[in-house]
């Protein structure tokens, strides 16, 4: 995938996931969405954060952890199928 970006700023992919995944409730317990923007923030001064939403959330089916969060100039969103 090609990130468009003017600026030639670092591009961060985060890929979302759907409340309730196994891979949540049974693995990542106490890892939340602000911590995990704040992480990629934190380590990648300013980079451009690129959060691939989960299939299931992009049809409708299943709300994604990411499916709320405000999008900024920093955070921007990959709202279609591909393979990031």
């Amino acid at each position: 995938m090609i990130f468009n970006d003017a600026t030639q700023r670092d591009n961060i992919p985060i890929v979302d996931q759907v409340m309730g995944d196994a891979s949540l409730t049974l693995g990542a317990k106490n890892i939340g969405l602000e911590k995990m923007i704040a992480a990629a923030q934190e380590e990648n001064l300013n980079a451009v954060i690129h959060i691939k939403l989960h299939p299931e959330t992009i049809h409708g089916f299943r709300q994604g952890l990411f499916s709320s969060y405000k999008k900024d100039e920093s955070i921007q969103f990959i709202r279609h199928d591909c393979a990031p």
